[in-house]
């Protein structure tokens, strides 16, 4: 009933204590399949002996991938790969709560609408430290609670990552192929496919902490440096920007009406990228009049702090 598809490289260094977290949920998984891109660091060798000493042989396996998927592709592959019906994602460097699978796959018995499902997390760095930072989500923290989540939040801001997902086999598999095709990360991807279907919920519990520090993709993202630093801010606008537009035109053909919001959005963030490229402080006031409604109060302060630099 239950898989899990974790997805290494060059993870040597934390992939145990996910592993552990993993092996100690109070509903165990079924199948867990770790899905390693070559890595050069050891990372296969330590899942090797993790799976040996613990005997898991029959369960959990590991995959090497040669040449490497990259990444979104090696999560789609996952899809293809997991046999059974409720897949969770899991990164190699963050650290499951014990009960995550028991809360998350109730919920998901429980609610047959419900084809993805996302738990909140922590952030924390390299020493296991809570992350506190303008841009780390606040979340409402309500065990036992789930909301639907729009495809207007998710455009507003997206804060669900894949680590914290399950996702039923049956609805994603329809969208694998065409999404294998385009480098949007499955976690946004699913998110939006989801929601225009009704069918995206929040389970408002703390399910994972989500490591970051400076070799994930993250790359902490909340030091103060790397928030204002302007060449970084353009490049994230620059890659949001042709992710939104990826994503318009997957769904183009079935969804045109929500293609229409999406493009609309990508707009919006070349606008901003222009305005805070040049640092045009009329036009991003003005931009701020036309967009206030779009706008996140840390994302305007961002801009302006880089701007002011």
């Amino acid at each position: 009933m239950i898989s899990i598809y974790l997805c290494t490289y060059n993870g040597a260094r934390y992939i145990k204590k996910q592993l552990k977290s993993i092996f100690n949920q109070t509903v165990r998984a079924d199948e867990v399949l770790i899905s390693d891109d070559s890595s050069t660091d050891g990372t296969f060798e330590v899942v090797e002996h993790f799976i040996k000493i613990h005997q898991l042989e029959s369960s959990w396996h590991i995959l090497k991938n040669d040449p490497p998927l990259g990444y979104p592709q090696n999560f789609y592959e996952g899809i293809r790969r997991c046999k059974n019906e409720f897949i969770f994602f899991a990164d190699q460097d963050d650290i499951w709560v014990p009960q995550k699978i028991e809360i998350m796959i109730n919920q998901m018995n429980k609610n047959p609408k419900i084809n993805l499902l996302a738990c909140d997390y922590y952030a924390i760095d390299k020493n296991d430290k809570k992350i506190r930072s303008v841009i780390i989500p606040n979340f409402d923290i309500s065990v036992g609670k789930i909301r639907r989540i729009t495809l207007e939040t998710i455009l507003y801001q997206f804060r669900w990552v894949g680590m914290g997902m399950v996702v039923r086999k049956s609805w994603a598999i329809e969208y694998v192929d065409q999404a294998a095709k385009n480098s949007v990360p499955h976690d946004f991807l699913f998110a939006v496919l989801a929601s225009i279907s009704d069918s995206f919920y929040e389970s408002c519990f703390i399910g994972v902490y989500h490591r970051r520090h400076e070799n994930n993709t993250a790359k902490e993202e909340h030091l103060i440096k790397n928030l204002i630093d302007k060449e970084r801010l353009l490049q994230d606008l620059c890659n949001y920007a042709n992710m939104l537009d990826e994503t318009a035109q997957i769904i183009a053909c079935k969804f045109p009406k929500h293609k229409s919001l999406i493009l609309h959005k990508k707009e919006q963030v070349c606008k901003r990228y222009d305005v805070v490229s040049r640092c045009a402080w009329r036009e991003y006031l003005g931009y701020i009049v036309v967009n206030w409604r779009y706008l996140r109060f840390p994302s305007v302060i961002r801009d302006l702090w880089t701007m002011n630099r």
